[in-house]
């Protein structure tokens, strides 16, 4: 499977870097060689048994630095929309960096009296609509992320005429992003490669997302 970029061996690779050109902690004299080693070992240990916390940390942060990054790179105006209690259209305006599918400098609006946050998309100039991956948050200076698929999300399939069905596979592996627009490339169970856009009117009671096989036209 040609299309999956090893990216645990670039991980591997660069963490190791990391821990080779780590500055000295203390000096390792004679006497003190196995003690050294003893308290590496212990610490290896001790990190192994955190890895879920510190994995968590370790994204956080790079998402951060990721969404900054975003900020100094071009971008294109662009709006921001937020869906509110079964209909109710909230829109504000915002910059989108195409590059790293990244919303920011979003102005901010008044939603008092609105509870429920039901969907969030950015809308460009030319009407494309980039599903965001809100987490509850809220259109106020805040940078939000363009939702993408993940492993073990729903495809929905087109039937022979081009409309959605209830014939669904599971994605299995994830292709290159779309620089415009929410239309992704992904692989389903059975290795095949498949262009989708977000369903989320579809998406399953079990946390997963669902997205819905994209056809050019013609």
């Amino acid at each position: 499977m040609d299309h999956i970029a090893d990216i645990p061996d670039q991980l591997l690779g660069y963490l190791s870097h990391q821990l080779n050109e780590m500055p000295l902690f203390m000096p390792v004299t004679a006497e003190n060689r196995d003690e050294m080693r003893g308290q590496l070992r212990a610490a290896f240990v001790q990190f192994s048994t955190e890895v879920e916390q510190r994995t968590e940390a370790l994204l956080q942060r790079w998402v951060e630095v990721t969404i900054g990054a975003a900020t100094r790179l071009p971008s294109i105006d662009a709006v921001y929309v937020s869906i509110w209690d079964g209909g109710i259209s909230v829109r504000a305006a915002c910059k989108w960096n195409v590059e790293l599918r990244v919303a920011f400098d979003i102005a901010s609006i008044d939603v008092d009296g609105l509870e429920c946050c039901e969907r969030e998309y950015v809308e460009l100039p030319d009407g494309t609509q980039i599903e965001l991956d809100s987490q509850a948050e809220t259109p106020d200076e805040i940078p939000a992320m363009a939702v993408v698929p993940e492993v073990g999300d729903v495809i929905y399939h087109l039937d022979q005429h081009g409309q959605p069905s209830e014939t669904t596979s599971t994605i299995t592996a994830i292709g290159p992003q779309s620089l415009h627009g929410g239309i992704c490339r992904v692989y389903n169970d059975n290795d095949q490669p498949i262009d989708v856009v977000r369903a989320p009117g579809h998406d399953p009671a079990d946390g997963r997302r669902a997205w819905l096989e994209y056809r050019l036209a013609g």
